[in-house]
């Protein structure tokens, strides 16, 4: 079983991008946790809440980092437009 995850993708397409995730890859690691907690918790949650009521930024690329780590993050749509997530 796997109890350590690499939340993050390894590379952006193109250099200002790579840059950025360089610079910024604790913080965006940390948030990949922090999302994860959460759903754990069993809370199904919106992109909407996941920024104003938990300071998670860009929530949908979260949500890909951890899809792409193998966690696997259930949708559906609400509202017409809106998708909840939850585990």
């Amino acid at each position: 079983m796997k109890l350590e995850f690499d939340f993050l993708h390894g590379h952006e397409n193109n250099n200002e991008s790579q840059a950025i995730l360089e610079a910024n890859s604790d913080h965006l690691e940390s948030q990949c946790k922090k999302l994860l907690r959460i759903l754990k918790s069993g809370k199904r949650v919106t992109t909407k809440q996941l920024v104003k009521e938990f300071d998670i930024s860009d929530p949908r690329r979260r949500i890909k980092d951890l899809r792409d780590s193998g966690i696997e993050i259930k949708d559906v749509i609400i509202g017409g437009r809106n998708k909840e997530y939850f585990l």
